[in-house]
């Protein structure tokens, strides 16, 4: 295949003409080229041939490399398929030449030594520019005879190409070599049409026709094939006469000498190309059909693509393989007679090129000597020779025509401008450059794999002392291959010396492959080992605890929903599904601390305490405090001062099978036990979390100890107060707790633990030990100045310090701290933000700047005492479950009641108690709104509701922080509340008349007066449940909230002083305040009554005089009386009954005369206000039949229901 055509310049392109100027030689008449040609003719008796006379014309055709053409053209194309219309054109420029891979040829077996030695021409100069196979020598004008005639005459037949020198003579439609010669041809129009069958090459070997001998000139020659010319020219015609040479690597030696018609030149690898074969077939050759068959067969050369394209288009004729075999052949004669494969079958691809040598056919004189006498035989040819008729293998015809060009070419020697000193140099570079690369170097100048001008390169670029990867860089890039500077093959060793083994592991090669497979088996069996590890770990540690864990998820969903479940079946039958849950996850994986923890913690607030422990720590028996010598349970879980270190009993060990696991019971005889600091022996039943941490894995688990120490320090009501009837054990224990929390920082070796510290802190501060609790919290700052929890804490703390002292500086003063300097305000929890917008509602901020000389706006942000809140509650409800804080709800709706904003607050309410179900105090406050608003109905509703909400969860409050609120709140004021509505209506609240006026409405002392109506009855009924309402609201502790402790013992003691049970009465209203005890007028003038009826005549003569002396002032400042004013009308009244009551008690004293006295001003003080006392003038007239009636003097004895006015209460 041809190479592609490098772009030369003008000069390049000059110096390989030069190169290539012998191919422009004429073979035929070159003794250069042919140097035997001489010889031949003379022992042959040939005559020599004529030399024109006149030059021939230079032709314009510019055609490129003639090799180009070998591999597109095909045969039969007389105008542009010829491959060698341009070879006649001495003129032609040639581009850049194709240099195909050289090998080196093997010996024709010719010995040329004779040849060679004998006196040969001179060959004449040929021109410089000439084409490569300028077979157009000239030729006279006379009638061309055949070159392969005798000596003596010439041949009969007409030549077809007798007239190849002419221009015009021949048509360039037949005749493919017809314009080989014209500069400027005419048209193809005008041209003469050929005679077909001329000989188209008959003159290309003189003018003279040689005659034929009968001598073999050459029988001795085949005895040096095997011989090979050690010039390395392939075409080296020139060479000295002792240099042996092969016939078969010279493709055209004999191209000059005229054979005769019957010799064959020995391993002439062209000799037999023009005898055709008539059993051969034209296989494998890319141009084969181009010949035209003949009559006789089909001739076959190989893949030679140009065998039929010097032949005449003879219906009759194949000649196979050969490109030239027809050229010198006369056409008309036929060759159905000639004999097939005259030379063996070894053809010659240039025997028809008309150098005189072809055979003649059987028309000829066959008395002259056959080609088989003088080729050998095809099988004493060496190998190598046979490699030269491949048109595309190396040694082809191809490579032999480049080679023509190298000639006249004067060979370059790389170190004829070389100096000692460069030479040095160059040997020193080498020796330093890699063996590798050395040798590479040397094999590409040595072997000529690269042209001269680039060997120079190299040699320049040694001189130069470049690095040797530049070197391999640019001999890369000119040998088209990647040059190494180090061997990879293991053949040779680091100092270039060839390596030789016996076994291929002591090669370096085998050496790789050996560590290269011991590589590969160790990478093998750790991947094979990894794979096994990763699926072990993966099913231990990923795919075992995944499905455990999704089990025991499940269980702790069923917890969750029973905490919130009221119906007793389901909550039965959730607590079930749970454990079931559980068990499953224990099959999956037993004894998994993290869920053993987790169930306590989730049991704890549940409410379901021996299961949590069970869970968190374990079962034994016999239980800790429960031992016989521990009569006195000190060592009870409730007493307990340390933790229990346990350790295996003797003999014995941990086994699964041995504590119930997964629902299965134990095994007794695999049944192991502990020992504590008592030394005492105790049976495992159940393996906690503190027993399988201790015992099975033998670590001190952080977790346990914090689940164990939140256990015993948890703060729910049921669980620090047993319910009475109940088995269960008491499990309550702060110092327990903090002994627990302290083996996280001993035991645990985490000292700085948050949670453990915040746990110890949040004891104390349930044990109301504010001081300790901020100490532990200031710890947890002193490690983390910017945690959360330790912050939220101190503030929470100091919170609850201003309950007490109402002293806000401390708060004040941190929340200003974590707002401004530390910017952790949005980090707080949540239940701390709506603690701290509870303490700004419930702040006044006059008394803030007044009493305790703060500033309650803030300098840095500017906000008010008003403005915090809602900043608070804002940053609650933007964090993550924010918008479903119930409490934060609650205490927006508080700042809305105190900004007066009833419709706005009542929307929280209704947000918070439907966010939590348990949050009683926002129902609570809704029912008190509406109190206030005199609609009693929908108050009662939402009362009941509230305390269905309190009765219901009670139990439960404390287990979360914001439970705080819920726990602080007072579930007395549901009572109180139910039970004022239900007082002040059995009172007479919703008449519209006055209470205080009508004496009709009144209700008196049931020994006050004779049969009860219905309608009074109804009254009282309602009276006594009011009083248990109230009761209630005392059991539920509503100490909290004075005004209503207040009220209530007013209205317990106003409701048995009118059942009669004075004594009762005058219980209940000593709990009330000094204040209204001795001030209060209504209380006073009640109790100096009660005194009366109780027979404690001067408790209550002291009631009414202190009241008379009060009351009397009033009546001086009043000024001019009006009837009409019920504040006068009071005052006349009272001192009425006031008077009436003094003169009763006088009575009773046996003191008549003041007796009267104070029925006569009672009498005098009525009328007044234009009223009668009835009561008064009856005492009066019965003073002195008293004795005979046998009856007690009347007191006024109706009492106001209410402490304070209507309008104050309502408020």
């Amino acid at each position: 295949m041809a190479e592609p055509i490098d772009k030369l310049s003008p000069e390049e392109i000059t110096q390989i003409e030069t190169m290539f100027s012998a191919l422009n030689k004429n073979p035929l008449s070159s003794e250069e080229l042919n140097p035997m040609a001489k010889v031949l003719r003379e022992k042959l008796g040939y005559t020599s041939p004529i030399t024109p006379s006149e030059p021939e014309a230079d032709t314009d055709e510019d055609s490129g490399s003639a090799f180009d053409d070998f591999d597109n053209e095909g045969a039969g194309d007389a105008e542009g398929g010829d491959p060698f219309a341009a070879l006649d054109d001495e003129d032609d420029d040639f581009g850049p030449p194709k240099l195909p891979n050289r090998e080196a040829e093997e010996d024709d077996g010719i010995d040329l030594d004779e040849l060679l030695g004998e006196d040969s021409p001179k060959p004449s100069p040929t021109p410089a520019a000439a084409d490569d196979f300028d077979f157009d020598t000239p030729t006279s004008d006379t009638e061309e005879t055949d070159p392969f005639a005798s000596d003596s005459g010439t041949t009969d037949e007409p030549d077809p190409f007798a007239s190849m020198d002419t221009p015009g003579e021949t048509s360039g439609e037949d005749d493919p070599f017809a314009n080989l010669d014209a500069v400027d041809e005419p048209p193809i129009e005008d041209r003469p049409a050929p005679v077909i069958g001329d000989d188209p090459f008959a003159n290309l070997g003189g003018e003279d026709t040689p005659a034929t001998t009968d001598e073999d000139l050459f029988a001795g020659f085949d005895s040096g094939a095997e011989e090979t010319t050690p010039s390395g020219d392939d075409f080296d015609f020139g060479g000295g006469a002792d240099t042996p040479s092969s016939g078969g690597d010279d493709p055209f030696a004999d191209m000059g000498s005229t054979p005769t018609p019957t010799e064959s030149f020995g391993d002439d690898p062209f000799g037999g190309l023009d005898t055709p074969a008539s059993d051969a077939d034209t296989t494998d050759d890319p141009f084969g059909d181009l010949s035209t068959p003949t009559s006789g067969g089909h001739t076959s050369f190989g893949d030679d693509p140009f065998a039929d394209m010097g032949s005449t288009p003879t219906p009759t004729e194949s000649f196979g393989d050969d490109p030239f075999g027809n050229m010198d052949s006369p056409s008309t004669p036929s060759r159905d007679d000639e004999p097939a494969d005259v030379g063996g079958g070894f053809d010659d691809p240039f025997g028809d090129l008309g150098v005189g040598m072809e055979p003649p056919s059987l028309d000829d004189d066959l008395g002259a000597p056959s080609f088989d006498d003088l080729a050998p035989s095809i099988d004493d040819m060496p190998v190598s020779t046979m490699d030269d008729f491949g048109s595309d293998g190396p040694g082809g015809f191809e490579e032999d025509l480049m080679s023509l060009g190298k000639e006249d070419e004067p060979e370059e020697s790389l170190e004829a401008n070389l100096t000692d000193e460069e030479l040095a140099v160059i040997q020193s570079e080498l020796l330093r450059y890699p063996p590798k690369l050395r040798r590479t170097i040397i094999d590409t100048i040595v072997n000529q794999r690269i042209p001269v001008r680039n060997q120079k390169e190299i040699i320049e670029l040694i001189k130069a002392q470049q690095k040797p990867e530049d070197i391999a860089s640019y001999l890369s890039g000119l040998l088209g291959e990647r040059v190494e500077l180090s061997d990879s093959t293991g053949k040779f060793a680091a100092d270039g010396v060839p390596i030789i083994a016996s076994r291929d592991a002591y090669t370096k090669e085998g050496a790789a492959r050996k560590r290269e497979l011991v590589r590969r088996t160790i990478l093998s069996s750790a991947a094979a080992i990894f794979l096994v590890f990763g699926i072990v770990t993966l099913w231990k540690y990923v795919i075992v605890p995944y499905r455990a864990k999704a089990q025991y998820a499940l269980g702790l969903e069923k917890i969750e929903e029973f905490s919130y479940e009221t119906d007793a079946l389901e909550k039965k039958k959730l607590l079930a599904d749970a454990e079931n849950y559980f068990i499953k996850g224990e099959e999956i994986f037993p004894h998994n601390l993290e869920f053993l923890n987790k169930y306590c913690t989730a049991y704890t607030k549940a409410g379901q305490y021996e299961r949590a422990f069970e869970k968190c720590f374990g079962k034994v028996e016999p239980d800790f405090g429960y031992e016989p010598e521990d009569k006195e349970h000190k060592r009870a879980w409730e007493n307990r001062k340390e933790v229990p270190n346990i350790s295996f009993a003797k003999k014995t060990e941990w086994n699964d099978a041995g504590v119930e696991t997964a629902g299965r019971r134990p095994l007794s005889e695999l049944a192991f036990y502990l020992t504590s600091q008592d030394k005492v022996p105790r049976k495992v039943l159940k393996a906690g979390a503190y027993i399988a941490s201790r015992l099975k894995y033998n670590v001190h688990d952080i977790d346990t100890y914090i689940a164990l120490g939140n256990f015993h320090s948890f703060h729910r009501k049921d669980f620090i107060e047993v319910p009475p009837g109940s088995n269960r054990k008491k499990y309550k224990n702060d110092h327990l707790a903090i002994e627990y929390f302290k083996r996280v920082f001993t035991d645990g070796g985490d000292p700085d633990n948050v949670d453990a510290i915040a746990g110890i802190a949040k004891i104390f501060y349930n044990k109301q030990e504010f001081g300790t609790a901020v100490k532990y919290y200031n710890d947890i700052i002193e490690k983390y100045p910017k945690n959360a929890i330790g912050h939220g804490g101190i503030l929470s703390t100091y919170i609850e310090m201003w309950k007490r002292d109402n002293n806000p500086q401390y708060v004040l003063n941190h929340h200003r701290q974590v707002r401004n300097a530390l910017n952790i305000e949005d980090e707080l929890s949540l239940f701390v933000l709506a603690k701290l917008a509870s303490f700004y509602i419930d702040l006044d901020s006059e008394e803030v700047r007044i009493k305790y000389n703060i500033n309650p706006e803030d300098q840095v942000t500017g906000m008010e005492i008003d403005d915090n809140v809602e900043y608070l509650l804002n940053i609650a409800y933007g964090k993550e479950g924010g918008s479903k804080f119930a409490e934060g709800y609650y205490q927006r709706a508080r700042f809305y009641f105190k900004k007066d904003e009833a419709a706005r607050a009542l929307k929280q309410l209704e947000l918070a108690s439907t966010y939590d179900i348990r949050h009683y105090l926002a129902v609570l406050l809704m029912a008190e709104y509406y109190i206030q608003t005199e609609n009693y109905d929908e108050a009662v509703k939402l009362l009941r509701e509230a305390d269905d909400r309190y009765q219901n969860y009670r139990d439960r409050l404390g287990e979360r922080d914001e439970d705080e609120t819920l726990l602080e709140g007072s579930p007395g004021r549901i009572s109180f509340n139910l039970g004022k509505i239900q007082f002040l209506e059995a009172a007479g609240i919703n008449v519209t008349d006055n209470i205080r006026e009508f004496p009709g409405k009144k209700i008196y002392p049931e020994r006050s007066i004779g049969t009860l109506s219905y309608e009074e009855k109804e009254r009282r009924n309602g009276l006594f449940m009011a009083r248990e309402s109230f009761l209630a609201a005392l059991e539920r502790d509503i100490s909290k909230d004075p005004k209503i402790v207040r009220e209530c013992y007013y209205y317990l003691g106003w409701i048995d002083y009118n059942h009669g049970d004075f004594a009762q009465t005058l219980d209940f209203w000593a709990e009330l305040p000094e204040e209204d005890i001795y001030n209060n007028a209504t209380l006073l003038f009640g109790k100096g009554n009660a005194f009366y009826y109780t027979r404690q005549y001067n408790a209550a003569l002291g009631n009414y005089l202190k009241l008379k002396d009060d009351f009397e002032l009033k009546e001086q400042s009043l000024g001019r009386i009006d009837t009409e004013n019920s504040d006068h009308r009071e005052v006349y009244e009272t001192l009425t009954a006031l008077y009436n009551n003094i003169g009763a008690v006088y009575e009773k004293k046996q003191d008549t005369i003041n007796a009267l006295k104070y029925y006569w001003k009672a009498m005098e003080t009525a009328r007044k206000i234009g009223s009668v006392s009835e009561i008064a003038n009856s005492n009066k007239d019965l003073v002195f039949a008293r004795a005979k009636l046998d009856r007690e003097p009347l007191l006024e004895d109706w009492l106001a229901p209410t402490l304070d006015r209507l309008t104050q209460i309502k408020k």
